[in-house]
Parts: C-alpha cells; structure tokens; sequence
C-alpha cells in the first residue's frame, strides 16, 4: 500500500494486496495462521530469552507457544545453510543466536 501510496500509478494491484496469505497452497485453498497473534510471539521468542511461563501468562495459549517454539527449534538447521543476512534488530538469526541442531537439544 506505501508503494502505491507514493507512486503516481498504481505499481501492486490492490487484489494482490487484500487477497488473504496463502503460502503457495492450492486454488481456495487458504492458510488459518493468523499473523497478527503469531507475529509478535515470535518476535518475542527470538529477541527474548524464552521464559514460558511468562510468554503464557501473557495472553498466548501454551499450546501455541510451544508449538511455534519448536517449529523455530527444529528450523534451526535451515537457518544455518542460508547465506547470511543483514542484522536488523538486536537479536537476529545470526551468529548471535545459534541453539544445538543435534540430540534433541530442549532449552
């Protein structure tokens, strides 16, 4: 919307920009992840040291919080094959924040 907003024709189709996310799936076939709640838990679980029972006690489910915690555990090795990139906050996915890929490591 800023591009189009700053431009003097409109440069991204506004049906591109309403259509709902959806991951590369099938014809009507939609993504359920909701990122308004998901973004900032992850944005918490990564620029935070994980605490649980603080991330629960606020207003996340424990289910959910445990689930994204281990989806961005067991990525860990995807994070290590890619190039490196730009660090655009305290704690990026950079060497900074390395977790052991091997033996089930649990913080």
């Amino acid at each position: 919307r800023w591009i189009n907003e700053n431009a003097d024709r409109e440069v991204i189709p506004d049906s591109s920009i309403s259509k709902p996310p959806s991951a590369e799936l099938k014809p009507n076939q939609v993504d359920p992840f909701d990122y308004e709640v998901v973004s900032p838990l992850v944005d918490r679980i990564i620029s935070e040291p994980y605490n649980k029972n603080i991330l629960e006690n606020d207003e996340y489910s424990s289910a959910l919080v445990s689930e994204l915690v281990h989806k961005i555990r067991i990525s860990e090795y995807k994070r290590r094959q890619a190039a490196p990139g730009i660090r655009v906050s305290q704690k990026a996915f950079g060497v900074g924040r390395r977790y052991p890929i091997v033996n089930k490591f649990n913080a």
